[in-house]
């Protein structure tokens, strides 16, 4: 990341195997530094390595000769993105499986790049296309004619109906639903009448949905998810 980070002191060569907090340091780990506060706790001094904001440089003068220092005036973007490089396992790193479990039920008609995952007990239906990359956790069900797109994460007991498409890179979590139909009703005297929703479900590149989270198809047209959108677990978007 040489655009956001510059390393004070190249010569202290220091390495670390996991992420600290502020408050629980240790000499084997990363820190990120964003306010003079932090430096207030003694568990600070034992990182092997800071992330810091270039403002508090002054604040860690003695400390160059022993912590490798790196500053950076966006310590949260460093942070997401060493984490995220270099610490964060990912999907297929917290099973204890890989490619297509024998459990899993794929249509004849579905269409699967190399290198994806289908976990247990997942159903996958007519005409689906996951594309390279992407791994399904267990106990999902995919309907017909949906499209996940390339490097896509769908986390164990995720619904997604019929017709549903994802784009690049997009990370569904756990007892989420895409596509079921809205909550539609017109009313009259004579009664309460369902609207039928016909439109779709369109997520765009890196969308990421949370946890128990569901997101309506259209009643006419699509519903349409931009790229880059994150939602928090236990959103609905009708």
């Amino acid at each position: 990341f040489p655009q956001l980070l510059e390393w004070v002191n190249p010569t202290v060569n220091n390495s670390a195997d996991r992420v600290c907090s502020p408050s629980h340091g240790s000499n084997d780990c990363i820190q990120f530094l964003s306010h003079e506060k932090h430096f207030t706790d003694a568990a600070v001094s034992q990182a092997a390595i800071w992330v810091i904001h270039q403002s508090l440089l002054p604040k860690v003068a003695a400390s160059l000769e022993s912590v490798s220092v790196l500053t950076t005036n966006q310590v949260d973007i460093a942070m997401a993105m060493i984490i995220q490089k270099f610490f964060a396992p990912n999907a297929r790193q917290l099973v204890d499986w890989q490619g297509i479990h024998p459990t899993a039920v794929i249509h004849s008609s579905a269409r699967l790049a190399d290198n994806v995952d289908v976990g247990p007990y997942t159903v996958i239906g007519a005409n689906v296309k996951i594309e390279t990359g992407s791994h399904i956790g267990s106990h999902c069900v995919i309907d017909m004619g949906c499209h996940i797109g390339p490097h896509s994460e769908i986390h164990s007991h995720v619904h997604i109906y019929a017709g549903v498409s994802l784009g690049e890179g997009c990370r569904i979590l756990s007892m989420t639903v895409l596509g079921n139909s809205g909550f539609g009703f017109a009313g009259s005297k004579d009664g309460i009448h369902h609207i039928p929703h016909l439109g779709g479900l369109r997520l765009g590149n890196y969308v990421e949905v949370g946890s128990c989270s569901t997101i309506a198809r259209g009643t006419i047209d699509d519903t349409v998810i931009g790229d880059n959108c994150k939602f928090d677990c236990h959103c609905h978007i009708a």
